[in-house]
C-alpha cells in the first residue's frame, strides 16, 4: 500500500475524513490523521492534551488514487489539494513512508518515548516513537520534556514537539 498526502483546511481532518468515508462508502481507504499526546503544564497541574502531528493533512492508504475518490474529494470544500501537486498525486517515497510507519505502529495517537541522557548531555532514546529519530532531533527542553523533531514530506520540512521522559529522572522519582 502506498501513502498518499491531502492537504485541507486546519481544523477541519476529521469532517474532510468523514466526508470521504461517507461518499465512498465500502470502497473507502484507510485514512490516517496522527496525533500526538504532549504532558502540558496549566494552572500548575500537569495534563495531557493531543495535538495534531500535521495540522491541515490527511494520509490516506491506499493502491492509488482512483478517478472515484478523486471526485468525491473534488466535492469536498474543506479539502483543499494532494501533494505534491493535484495534476501529480504522488505517494509518500520510500523513506517517508517508513518514517510514517514508525510514527503510527502504536495507532493515530503517538504517545511518550523514553530517553536517557548521557554525561555529555545527548540524548539517547530507548523506546518509544522518538526511536530511531535521533539524528532528526533538533533541539531538546529537558525541563518541558519535549524534543524538537525536524521531518521531511516531499520537500517540505516540519518541526514537530514530541514528548518524552528521562528515566533517570522517574527512576529517581520512584526512589525518594
Amino acid at each position: 500500500m502506498d501513502l498518499f498526502v491531502l492537504q485541507c483546511l486546519t481544523g477541519k481532518e476529521d469532517r474532510v475524513r468523514t466526508r470521504i468515508h461517507q461518499n465512498t462508502g465500502s470502497d473507502a481507504p484507510l485514512i490516517h490523521i496522527p496525533r500526538r499526546r504532549m504532558r502540558i503544564r496549566r494552572a500548575g497541574r500537569m495534563l495531557d492534551e493531543e495535538y495534531l502531528l500535521f495540522p491541515g493533512y490527511l494520509f490516506i492508504e491506499a493502491d492509488e488514487i482512483s478517478a472515484k475518490l478523486l471526485a468525491v474529494i473534488r466535492n469536498i470544500p474543506e479539502a483543499m489539494k494532494f501533494l505534491p501537486e493535484n495534476q501529480r498525486v504522488l505517494p509518500l517515497g520510500l523513506a517517508e513512508r517508513e518514517l510514517m510507519a514508525t510514527l503510527l505502529y502504536q495507532g493515530e495517537v503517538i504517545g511518550d518515548s523514553a530517553v536517557r541522557f548521557d554525561d555529555m548531555q545527548r540524548i539517547s532514546v530507548i523506546r518509544g516513537p522518538l526511536k530511531g529519530l535521533e539524528g532528526h532531533i533538533v533541539k531538546v527542553n529537558r525541563r518541558k520534556g519535549r524534543a524538537k523533531v525536524r521531518l521531511d514530506l516531499y520537500d517540505r520540512k516540519f518541526e514537530v514537539d514530541f514528548s518524552f521522559f528521562d528515566l533517570e529522572k522517574a527512576r529517581d522519582a520512584e526512589n525518594n
